[in-house]
C-alpha cells in the first residue's frame, strides 16, 4: 500500500491507495474530522463486505455497532446495517447490507463512495460499471451535501 499526504489550505488529506479501495481522511482547521472512501465492488456483492482499514482505524475507539447508510442528498431513506469486527479488527458491513445491495440492484465492478457523517450516519454514492452515478429517490448533483 502506498500513503500519500497534501497540505490543502486549512485542511489535511491523507491518501491510501490499496488494490479495491481508496481512503481519504480530512481533518479541518477545527480539529473535526469526517473520512471518505471509495469500495470497488468485486464477486458477489451480497456477501459481507469488508471495508477499508483506514476507516476502522478511523473509528477506533468509537466503533459503532451500525452504520446508518442513505442515498447521498436524500435524507429520509436510511438502512441500518449491522457492523461486525473480527479478532484482527477488521471491519464488515453484516446485517442488512444484503438488502441495501437488493434495493439499489448492486452489481460487482460497481464503485461506492461512502462519506462518514459522524454518529454513525453514512452517506453513500452508487457508480455503475460504466462510472456513471446512479440516481435514486430524485436525487441530483445539484443538491450533494457532500
Amino acid at each position: 500500500m502506498s500513503s500519500q499526504s497534501w497540505l490543502w489550505p486549512r485542511q489535511s488529506c491523507t491518501l491510501a491507495v490499496t488494490c479495491d479501495v481508496v481512503v481519504f481522511i480530512v481533518g479541518h482547521a477545527g480539529g473535526g474530522a469526517t473520512s471518505v472512501f471509495i469500495v470497488v465492488l468485486k464477486g458477489d456483492p451480497l456477501g459481507i463486505q469488508r471495508l477499508p482499514d483506514k476507516f476502522a482505524d478511523f473509528v477506533a475507539g468509537n466503533e459503532p455497532s451500525s452504520l446508518h447508510l442513505r442515498e447521498a442528498a436524500y435524507g429520509c431513506c436510511r438502512w441500518i446495517v449491522d457492523v461486525i469486527f473480527d479478532v484482527h479488527g477488521k471491519m464488515y458491513l453484516h446485517i442488512a447490507w444484503e438488502k441495501f445491495v437488493r434495493n439499489h440492484h448492486l452489481e460487482a465492478g460497481f464503485v461506492l463512495t461512502f462519506s462518514y457523517l459522524g454518529e454513525g450516519d453514512m452517506s453513500v454514492k452508487v457508480f455503475d460499471e460504466t462510472r456513471c452515478r446512479r440516481h435514486y429517490h430524485g436525487d441530483s448533483d445539484e443538491e450533494d451535501d457532500d
